[in-house]
């Protein structure tokens, strides 16, 4: 921009008019930190009018350790607050619990390993071979042709032997076997 102002003698602005440039994006520059408004340090309470956040976090902990209490979820919590007269979003509460470390670690993120009980209940005992037989179907992704094809596998309880196979792009129950 400077060379071009000089080369000419014109003044900046209008390079950046004939150029397409508007003035604050040639003269923007990027502020340290972090982007955004500053939280809020305080919540609006229907009774007491502003509060601080102090107080807010110590009703959450005062929430939490009811006894009997089983939800820890912040969306519980912003209803719970919400109840007793506190204007707060749940966004906030969110952001006070996770400062304070009262945000309960997420299920999804590392689920507790049970053991499957129900499966000692579903064995088949047999006395002989081909006295009861399973199907098992697998779904097996094709790269190739992008499609899914299924292998259905038909096994002797008994002896855990397999007894045929069938792979195909489609299974339905009225379908002609082909290797029977």
């Amino acid at each position: 921009m400077d060379k071009l102002a000089n080369k000419f003698q014109v003044s900046k602005l209008l390079v950046m008019k004939h150029v397409g440039l508007s003035p604050s994006i040639y003269y923007y520059q990027e502020k340290p930190g972090k982007k955004g408004c500053l939280p809020s340090r305080q919540t609006f309470h229907e009774k007491h009018g502003k509060v601080g956040n102090e107080s807010v976090v110590e009703q959450i902990e005062k929430i939490l350790s009811e006894p009997f209490q089983d939800y820890w979820g912040y969306h519980n919590i912003t209803a719970e607050l919400r109840e007793l007269g506190y204007l707060i979003n749940h966004k906030k509460v969110y952001r006070l619990m996770k400062e304070e470390k009262l945000v309960k670690p997420s299920a999804r993120l590392r689920p507790e390993k049970v053991a499957r009980k129900f499966v000692r209940f579903r064995k088949v005992v047999t006395e002989k071979p081909l006295e009861c037989v399973e199907m098992d179907v697998k779904c097996v992704w094709i790269p190739e042709r992008g499609k899914q094809a299924y292998l259905l596998t038909l096994l002797d309880v008994h002896t855990r032997r397999v007894l045929a196979h069938e792979f195909a792009w489609n299974m339905k129950k009225d379908q002609p076997q082909a290797n029977a």
